[in-house]
């Protein structure tokens, strides 16, 4: 009996371990029918799960996984789940040709369905012709390809919402991918190191919902839920370059409350937080421009480019502009309204935040040495958070009517730089903000997808906007050499800004979503230094340097739009800027500091308005404005800059030949600017030089203007009134009331000949004064010229001859003491003007530069119109000058005094 049970004993260990054998080996069968069927191929089976699973998603679109398992485990307050699905070595690759060859097949299917297939000769060049707007409307089945996109949305959210019924089970199960890859050939990859995904319904780690609420809710109605996605390491690499760490780790947090009554996640709260965030922009857009290329070369030829997915442009044209094309788009814009009104009522709040945020972008500038330009930037600890208002509370109603839906939104950055690497030390730094700030309180969400369908203004102003920027000690290091390069970097700007212009459908939408604004913006203590080399002879040599520093106490902004209510889409724009206490200033190594420009308060305001056509008017004024250039080290620090600024338009000049015959400054102003006015009390002007071999003393002159004004009129008045009903108006004109009362589309009536004409600059001069300076703390006590009042006006005007400019002045009366050593004095002065400012190469330069005129040699009688001179009519300019009274008195050497009335 015992030596047969030892054999049972023996043989069921090996009955078992064959029955493990032959199911194994029959996994190989079952893995075989699986692939014939399905497509899906497993390897075998590992220890720790499947192994080397590949599929193909779609055509061009194929799947490998190296291995997938399920692990068993205890909750624990970490992982309060059960089961850990466990995806290692995910990659994803996907091929844009064989995506651009399935796109292909299929416009060639469509066509033969839709009758498009076999056309007579011709054909094509015949549909060419027509507009897209009726190729649009004559293809019925042209809206349902294009609401595609929005109907795929809306079934993804109906699926999340239903996935959310079987919560009880899901949260049961967390997701964890290793070393997970999408490749795109020919484009680039990009490598998630690891994933974790876990649903979290546990009420004491989740309910935060009751902050503000000291009402217990039961927990029968409702449950708290909370989806946790977390991302480690993410590498990206391009084709054909080494690989970079964009991201060190991800995590979203969804949170929301779960109901019987109703399905998915209610008062959803979304939260991201990335860690370093490091964006390199020039290899990001090579791989989007090869992949956009891939598309274009693969894409299906032969089909109108109208069959794609109606772009978000057309949907929202649709939705602020009611029954237009509503043939085409009209499904899209159901379907989309839908979906993002559903998406504005169901989510509460959204945060984001980044710990640390790179940039660095190939500016592609100029550079003598050839080396690349790299332009970095980087922010630390930026925060992102929107929040849904309650239209119940004080803060709403405050602002908003109860009926409307309002959003709050506050956005923070801590130290941002803005630095150029241009390879030749290490990079510098030169632009530096500690802290950023912007609050904002809008309906501008819910209003763009439920728009004002009526044309009152008062209905458009509903949607509204009021934000505040505040922005700490910001400051700019600079030195001469930065100047080109930041001009170029600007003149790079504003060129790919003119070249991509807006289409008109595009501006017109962007008109009807304009809302009524009231933004303010103070910037406390901004700073811009430039670095100089030293003036004293001993500092020469050494890491020592001068400064020359631009400050200010504060600058502030206040802005508010609306839309006016003459008119359909007539939209105003005031504001106004305030500059307080600002300093120009040199330092020099040793801390020593002399003044440049000071100017106590500069006040400027200005009124946009849109009709459709842009007309702007402005008022400012200065107050205490005085500039200094008594030192040689201001007047060498200003020469360096201005030197560096003029290389730069010295090349571009070169490069286009300007006509002989310029206009005045006058035609050479914007046509939207149609009025300005300025005036200005308390100007100073001081400029003096030193001359070693006749004194140590420096001498020059000063100029003191006790007020100033100046009015500009891109068309002068019919009528001309007395002066002093003008000057009168001016102080109107400077009140907010008298700003906005002002109507810029006005025009004469007589029409002009051309845009230019009629234009009229007058200035107004009080009480002017000329000293001459003895020292550098010293004035003359009697002035050597005075002008108590001048005024001179500036008009364009066109004749049978030709544009004329105007210049009409007058003089009350004019007084002038002149001596030898006050014509020192200002020759001294002259000098320094002109090596600070005027560079002895220039005049050179422009004479060589440009040649003789190509009519030199033509024969007298001929036609030039081929002359580009030709087509450029020569300006006339008329002077008129009169004066009541003039004194000039002279003392000479030797002589008795002189004087001439």
């Amino acid at each position: 009996m015992n030596v047969q049970s030892q054999q049972k004993r023996l043989r069921l260990p090996s009955f078992l371990l064959g029955l493990l054998v032959l199911v194994y080996f029959s996994t190989f069968v079952f893995f075989a029918i699986l692939r014939i069927v399905t497509g899906i191929s497993i390897q075998r089976i590992g220890p720790s799960g499947l192994r080397r699973i590949h599929f193909t998603l779609r055509e061009g679109v194929r799947v490998d996984i190296r291995g997938l398992g399920l692990s068993i485990h205890r909750p624990t307050f970490a992982q309060p789940t059960w089961f850990s699905v466990i995806l290692s070595e995910l990659q994803v690759t996907i091929d844009l040709k064989t995506l651009g060859g399935k796109a292909r097949k299929r416009g060639s299917l469509d066509k033969k369905i839709n009758g498009s297939a076999h056309k007579p000769n011709g054909s094509a060049d015949t549909e060419s012709n027509i507009s897209s707007e009726d190729e649009k409307a004559d293809n019925p089945g042209a809206c349902v390809q294009r609401s595609r996109t929005w109907e795929r949305l809306t079934e993804l959210k109906e699926k999340i919402k239903r996935l959310h019924r079987k919560i009880q089970w899901i949260r049961m199960v967390d997701l964890v991918a290793t070393t997970s890859t999408c490749v795109v050939l020919d484009v680039g990859s990009i490598q998630v190191g690891n994933f974790t995904m876990t649903v979290d319904t546990r009420r004491a780690t989740v309910d935060r919902s009751r902050l503000f609420q000291h009402k217990k809710a039961s927990p029968e109605s409702q449950q708290p839920a909370q989806w946790l996605f977390v991302v480690r390491g993410l590498l990206f690499t391009p084709e054909g370059r080494d690989s970079m760490e964009i991201l060190d780790y991800f995590t979203l947090n969804v949170h929301g409350l779960l109901y019987k009554q109703l399905e998915g996640l209610r008062d959803a709260s979304v939260a991201v937080k990335l860690g370093r965030l490091n964006l390199p922009y020039d290899d990001i857009k090579a791989c989007v421009d090869r992949a956009t290329r891939q598309r274009i070369i693969y894409r299906r030829r032969g089909t109108d480019s109208s069959e794609t997915n109606i772009a978000v442009t057309d949907t929202l044209g649709e939705l602020v502009v009611p029954k237009s094309r509503e043939e085409v788009i009209a499904q899209t814009v159901s379907d989309s309204k839908e979906f993002i009104s559903s998406t504005l009522r169901g989510i509460q709040e959204i945060q984001f935040a980044v710990s640390f945020f790179g940039f660095s972008k190939d500016i592609r500038v100029v550079e003598a040495s050839g080396l690349p330009v790299y332009l970095n930037m980087s922010m630390k600890e930026v925060g992102f958070d929107l929040l849904r208002m309650d239209p119940k509370s004080p803060a709403h109603r405050m602002y908003f009517s109860p009926k409307d839906i309002a959003h709050q939104a506050l956005i923070a950055a801590n130290s941002i730089s803005v630095g150029i690497d241009d390879g030749h030390a290490h990079p510098e730094r030169l632009m530096y903000i500690p802290m950023v700030t912007a609050t904002l309180r809008t309906t501008l969400p819910s209003k763009t997808i439920q728009p004002s369908k009526g044309k009152d203004a008062r209905e458009r102003n509903t949607n509204m906007l009021f934000a505040n920027l505040v922005c700490t000690s910001p400051s700019i290091d600079l030195d001469p050499s930065h100047l080109p390069l930041v001009l170029q970097l600007l003149k790079s700007r504003g060129n790919s800004d003119l070249s991509e212009r807006k289409p008109h459908t595009k501006r017109d939408l962007i008109s009807r979503l304009l809302p009524k604004a009231s933004i303010k913006v103070s910037v406390h203590e901004p700073v811009v230094r430039v670095s100089l080399p030293p003036m004293n002879p001993r500092s020469k040599g050494t890491d020592d340097f001068d400064l020359l520093i631009s400050s200010m106490t504060s600058i502030a902004i206040e802005v508010e739009s609306s839309h006016s209510a003459d008119g359909d889409l007539h939209y105003s724009l005031g504001s106004h800027l305030r500059v307080t206490s600002h300093q120009l200033y040199y330092q020099t190594a040793s801390a020593e500091k002399h003044n440049l420009l000071m100017t106590e308060i500069l006040d400027l305001r200005t009124q946009f308005s849109a009709s459709p056509e842009i007309a702007v008017a402005a008022v400012g004024s200065f107050q205490t404005f005085s500039i200094y250039l008594v030192r040689p080290e201001i007047c060498e620090g200003l020469r360096q800059i201005v030197g560096q600024l003029r290389s730069g338009a010295l090349l571009e000049r070169d490069r286009t030949h300007g006509s002989a015959h310029k206009p005045s400054f006058l035609r050479t102003l914007p046509p939207w600017l149609v009025n300005f006015q300025l005036h200005g009390s308390d100007f100073n002007f001081e400029v003096a030089g030193v001359d070693g071999e006749v004194s140590p003393q420096a001498r020059g002159f000063a100029l003191h203007l006790e007020s100033w004004t100046a009015d500009y009129k891109a068309h002068k008045d019919e009528t001309p009134e007395p002066v002093s009903r003008r000057r009168s108006s001016i102080r109107r004109m400077s009140k907010t009331e008298g700003l906005s009362n002002h109507s810029p589309s006005a025009s004469p009536s007589r029409k002009p000949s051309s845009v230019a004409d009629g234009r009229r600059l007058a200035v107004h001069v009080h009480e002017f004064e000329g000293f001459v300076i003895e020292s550098d703390d010293s004035w003359e006590p009697e002035p050597f010229v005075s002008l108590p009042r001048f005024e001179v006006a500036f008009t364009t005007s066109t004749d049978h001859q030709g544009p004329v400019f105007h210049v009409n002045s007058h003089a009350k009366s004019l007084y002038i003491h002149y001596s030898l050593y006050r014509h020192f004095a200002v020759g001294m002065a002259t000098m320094v003007l002109r090596r600070t400012f005027v560079n002895p190469l220039t005049k050179q330069r422009r004479v060589d530069k440009h040649p003789p005129s190509g009519d030199h040699l033509a024969v007298p009688g001929a036609d030039n119109t081929d002359n580009s001179r030709g087509s450029v009519a020569h300006e006339i300019t008329t002077v008129d000058f009169k004066a009541a009274f003039i004194q000039v008195k002279a003392t000479m050497p030797a002589d008795p005094p002189l004087m001439i009335q």
